[in-house]
């Protein structure tokens, strides 16, 4: 018997048809220490990475008037003004969203100043959606509030309290 016919009896054939002997000879030059494992590990191939950084919205809200008062003069006109209502302090990365909760009686809407635009608000609520600033400080807004009274509005004291909240928007 030859020495060739008996290693091919007992070297099966990979599935490329290689025999299983020169496979692991391949692996085995590969091992740090041999010249091709030098050869490979000095070269260089270029290398792209992306991240995708989470949405983060930080606000604080701080009312500067925790009632409404609203007298006879203000009834007749038809709203009560408070040019500086609430101080809001935001913090974000991604677009945001200032939601509004609903009005209580006697008011009918709200309109918000103080953001770059005025905002009317309905009774029922609502929302406006902002692009973040592009800075990483935080944006401070001071906010007034015209809120307009119903017609059968009756002078006297009303809170506001949970007037809105502020989180990102989006996915």
């Amino acid at each position: 018997m030859k020495s060739g016919n008996f290693l091919r009896h007992f070297l099966p054939k990979g599935p490329s048809g290689k025999s299983l002997l020169t496979v692991f000879l391949f692996l085995y030059l590969l091992l740090p220490g041999h010249d091709i494992y030098h050869a490979w590990a000095g070269t260089s191939a270029p290398l792209r990475v992306s991240a995708w950084v989470k949405g983060h919205t930080e606000a604080k809200t701080e009312p500067l008037a925790l009632e409404i008062t609203v007298t006879p003069a203000d009834t007749s006109k038809g709203y009560v003004e408070i040019k500086a209502a609430m101080r809001v302090e935001i913090r974000t990365n991604t677009p945001y969203i200032v939601d509004f909760e609903p009005l209580p009686a006697p008011f009918e809407g709200l309109l918000v100043s103080g953001m770059g635009n005025e905002f009317h608000i309905e009774r029922t609520g609502g929302f406006i959606t902002r692009e973040p600033e592009g800075t990483r400080e935080a944006k401070v807004y001071l906010l007034g509030f015209k809120f307009v009274l119903a017609r059968d509005a009756v002078p006297g004291r009303y809170p506001i309290t949970d007037l809105l909240n502020i989180g990102p928007w989006g996915p």
